[in-house]
C-alpha cells in the first residue's frame, strides 16, 4: 500500500472530525419586527362631490398610517384642521398623491412620529402642520416646495431635515428653518 495516500487519509478525517463535539458559540441576532400599519379604517372623513376631506383619526391608534389616495373610490384631497392631531403613537406617515391640501395642526403633538413622507400633490401646509412633533427627523417631499403657513415645525427636533426630489423646483438651503437635501442623501 503506498503511504502517501494512507496518511492523506488520515490528515483528511483528523481535520474532518477534529471539530466534532466542539461548541459553537452563535451571537443572537435582534428580532426584526414589521412596521405595524395603523389601519385606514379608523379615519374619519367627508365626501363631497367627487373630492374627500380627512377630518379625523383615532388617537389611540399607532404604528405607520398611509392617507389612501382614495375612499369610496373618490379622491382625497385634503387633510382637515387638527385631523390626525395628538396621535402620538404613530410612528410614520405616508401622504397619498391626490392631497394637495394639510391643514392648519393636521399632525400637531404627534410625539412618536419620526418620518413624514408627503405626495407630489401638496401645494399648501397650514400653520403648525406639524407641530410638537418631538421626534420628527426626516420630511420627504416628492413634489415642489408647497406654500407654507407659520410654524410647520415648531417644537419639532431641531435636527429634522427635508428631503426632496432632484427635479423638484422652488426649494432653497433652507424649508420652514430646516435644512434641505437631496432624497439621495437621506441615510
Amino acid at each position: 500500500m503506498n503511504p502517501v495516500p494512507l496518511f492523506l487519509i488520515i490528515v483528511s478525517l483528523s481535520l474532518l472530525l477534529g471539530g466534532c463535539g466542539e461548541k459553537v458559540e452563535v451571537e443572537p441576532v435582534a428580532e426584526v419586527k414589521p412596521v405595524k400599519e395603523a389601519p385606514i379604517n379608523l379615519i374619519k372623513y367627508k365626501i363631497t362631490g367627487d373630492e374627500v376631506a380627512i377630518t379625523g383619526y383615532d388617537n389611540e391608534a399607532s404604528g405607520a398610517l398611509t392617507i389612501p389616495a382614495t375612499i369610496e373610490g373618490k379622491t382625497v384631497t385634503s387633510i382637515g384642521f387638527a385631523a390626525i392631531a395628538e396621535c402620538r403613537s404613530l410612528t410614520s406617515v405616508t401622504i397619498g398623491a391626490g392631497v394637495t391640501s394639510i391643514g392648519n395642526y393636521a399632525f400637531s403633538e404627534c410625539r412618536s412620529l419620526t418620518s413624514v413622507t408627503i405626495g407630489a400633490g401638496v401645494t399648501s401646509i397650514g400653520d403648525g402642520a406639524l407641530y410638537g412633533c418631538k421626534s420628527l427627523a426626516a420630511v420627504t417631499f416628492l413634489g415642489d416646495a408647497p406654500k407654507v403657513e407659520d410654524m410647520v415645525f415648531n417644537f419639532t427636533k431641531r435636527s429634522c431635515t427635508i428631503y426632496r426630489k432632484p427635479e423638484a423646483k422652488g426649494w432653497g438651503d433652507t424649508f420652514g428653518g430646516r435644512p434641505v437635501k437631496l432624497i439621495s442623501e437621506n441615510p
